[in-house]
């Protein structure tokens, strides 16, 4: 496993459980534009992070963040970093596999 793929593993591990969702009480400025955008447990409800805007990030931007954040949750690092490491095994075995065959092959008269 490469290092980047160990610290995601161990950050997802140590992060919120459960599904993430977007809350949909969205902090809304005098113009209807989206100043802070919340995301929460899917069954417990606390509040679990938050994105903003400011004259950096747009309110677009803030909601399109949030939204990032959930898609990327712990347990869907999780399934990518298993999904990786399996396709890696089967990886292996084939090329185990398709040595051995042209091992085969070669020793054919």
């Amino acid at each position: 496993m490469n290092n980047h793929r160990a610290q995601l593993k161990a950050l997802a591990s140590l992060a919120s459980k459960g599904t993430w969702e977007l809350d949909p009480d969205l902090d809304l400025n005098s113009s209807g534009q989206t100043r802070s955008a919340y995301f929460r447990h899917s069954t417990r409800g606390g509040r679990i992070g938050q994105t903003f805007s400011n004259c950096l990030v747009n309110s677009k931007t803030a909601l399109a963040n949030a939204e990032y954040i959930i898609a990327a949750q712990p347990k869907v690092v999780l399934r990518l970093i298993r999904d990786i490491e399996t396709m890696e095994e089967q990886t292996k075995t084939l090329t185990t596999q398709i040595r051995e065959l042209r091992q085969r092959l070669e020793a054919r008269p």
